[in-house]
């Protein structure tokens, strides 16, 4: 289990879905602070799980002043998928991972044993 740089969807990698990113933003779906903020985080390099650690994907969520979501961010693997505003209601995957609770997990799986990563050391004396 890896974690993989998410790639923007301008990259070839992820041209599949660069016209569903289109067409959120040509119907104002996606409005420009949204857009804004997006573009920023994507330029900031992002990491996600790998297919084998999030086989259902990944989500990320852009949160306002009150704590509510803005919009959020749906991806497998290194490729953003879709996106889904206040505008457009919808959800990720049932069993999507929450990048912000497994960047403070440490970038770990759910459920893994933060005791078992000491055990697993050599002692080197």
């Amino acid at each position: 289990m890896a974690a993989i740089k998410i790639r923007s969807p301008k990259d070839f990698k992820c041209r599949n879905f660069r016209a569903h990113w289109l067409d959120q933003i040509t119907f104002r779906k996606l409005v420009m602070p949204m857009a804004l903020e997006l573009d920023a985080w994507l330029k900031s390099g992002p990491l996600a799980p790998d297919l084998e650690e999030a086989p259902e994907g990944w989500r990320k969520e852009f949160k306002n002043l009150t704590g509510g979501w803005t919009f959020r961010v749906c991806g497998e693997g290194e490729c953003p998928k879709t996106v889904y505003t206040i505008y457009v209601k919808g959800d990720c995957r049932k069993g999507a991972v929450d990048l912000d609770e497994w960047e403070a997990r440490g970038r770990k799986p759910a459920g893994s044993d933060p005791m078992a990563e000491l055990f697993d050391k050599e002692e080197e004396i």
